[in-house]
C-alpha cells in the first residue's frame, strides 16, 4: 500500500489493578489456576497508557478494541462474587475508554455460569457503560456454549445487537499439553473449534440469525479444516444436529481476527469466509509484532480487501465511526 490506511486492532488487552484483590477475595486458592491472571507474563504495557499509545503509533494502529478477560477460575464464584468481578472489569474498561475515546473502544466481560446475572450485567455494560460488545471464554465450567441453558443470553445479545468476542484460556483437558506451552499453541485453537462446532450444531446460529460472534485467533482450527465437517454433514445426516446448512455456511456468518501470525493463513481465511469477516488483531500486549504489516504487505489481497480487514469490518461490527 502506498500510504498508511486507517487501522483498528480488534484484539487488545488491558488489566484492571483492582481485579487481583477481588480474585483473592472471591476465589479460593484451590480454584485459582490463573495466578498470572491470563496465563502470560504481566508487564507495564498492560497498565501504562502512554507506553501503549507509543506502541500503537509505532505499529500504525489508530484505535484498539480493548478487553480484559476473567480467568477460568472466576467461573466458580457465587453470584455476589461473579457480580463484583464482572462489574470491576467492565467499569474499568469503560473508565479507560473515557480518557481517550478517539483511540480506544471497550468491550466487557461476561461470566455465563449464572445466565440471569450475566444478562443483567450485559445490559449494564451496553446500556449504561456504553461498551460496544462483550467477551467470554469458549466453555463455561466445561459446558459448551451452544447448550440450551445459555440460549437466553444469546437471545438478549442478539436483541441488543452487539458482538460477542470469544477468547479461550488454555484447554479444558490439558493432560497431554503440559509441555512446550501446548495448552496455548494447540489447546486454544482446539477450544475455538469446539466452541464453534457447538454454536453451529446445537442450533444457536440457526436460531439467532442476527447474532454477531467474533472469534479470536482466526477461529482456531475449524475454518481451515471445514471440508471434513461439510463432508460428514453430507454423508451422515444424523450428525447434523439442529442445522439446515453445511457447517461452513455458518462459519461465513461469524467474524475472525488475524491473530494467527501467518500471512498465507490470513489470506486463506479471507478467501474462505469472505473479506467482510476478517479483522486485524494483535493480542497486544501479550504479543508484540507487526499485525498491521501482516495485512498491508499482502500481495494477494486487493486494496479494498486490505482496508476492510484493517478497519472497515471492525468499524461496522463494533459501531465505530471513522
Amino acid at each position: 500500500m502506498k500510504k498508511k490506511s486507517f487501522a483498528i486492532d480488534t484484539h487488545a488487552h488491558i488489566l484492571i489493578p483492582e481485579l487481583r484483590e477481588l480474585m483473592q477475595k472471591h476465589i479460593t486458592s484451590a480454584q485459582n489456576d490463573a495466578r498470572s491472571w491470563e496465563g502470560g507474563k504481566v508487564t507495564e504495557r498492560h497498565f501504562d497508557r502512554a507506553l501503549r499509545l507509543k506502541d500503537m503509533n509505532r505499529g500504525k494502529v489508530d484505535m484498539q478494541v480493548i478487553s480484559t478477560g476473567l480467568p477460568a477460575a472466576c467461573q466458580w464464584t457465587e453470584r455476589d462474587g461473579a457480580r463484583a468481578l464482572m462489574r470491576a472489569v467492565n467499569e474499568g474498561v469503560a473508565t479507560w475508554v473515557a480518557v481517550d475515546p478517539e483511540r480506544f473502544v471497550g468491550i466487557g466481560t461476561m461470566l455465563l455460569h449464572d445466565v440471569e446475572l450475566a444478562i443483567d450485567e450485559l445490559r449494564y455494560a451496553v446500556n449504561d457503560l456504553g461498551l460496544r460488545g462483550v467477551m467470554s471464554l469458549t466453555n463455561i465450567r466445561g459446558r459448551d456454549l451452544g447448550e440450551r441453558q445459555f440460549w437466553p443470553f444469546w437471545a438478549e445479545l442478539e436483541r441488543l445487537g452487539v458482538p460477542m468476542f470469544l477468547h479461550p484460556q488454555g484447554f479444558t483437558q490439558p493432560e497431554r499439553m503440559q509441555k512446550f506451552m501446548l495448552t496455548n499453541t494447540i489447546g486454544q485453537p482446539l477450544e475455538h473449534a469446539l466452541a464453534m462446532a457447538s454454536l453451529i450444531h446445537e442450533g444457536v446460529l440457526e436460531r439467532f440469525p442476527k447474532l454477531k460472534i467474533h472469534f479470536a485467533h482466526g477461529g482456531g482450527y475449524l475454518p481451515f479444516y471445514s471440508g471434513r465437517s461439510d463432508s460428514t454433514y453430507a454423508r451422515d445426516p444424523e450428525s447434523r444436529g439442529a442445522i439446515k446448512h453445511k457447517p461452513s455456511w455458518y462459519m461465513k456468518r461469524c467474524w475472525y481476527d488475524t491473530v494467527i501470525f501467518d500471512q498465507k493463513m490470513m489470506e486463506y481465511l479471507v478467501d474462505r469466509v469472505g473479506e467482510t469477516k476478517v479483522m486485524m488483531g494483535s493480542d497486544y500486549p501479550w504479543r508484540l509484532w507487526d499485525a498491521f504489516g501482516l495485512v498491508a504487505t499482502s500481495k494477494k489481497l486487493s486494496r479494498e480487501a486490505k482496508e476492510r480487514v484493517l478497519y472497515k469490518n471492525a468499524a461496522s461490527l463494533y459501531g465505530i465511526r471513522v
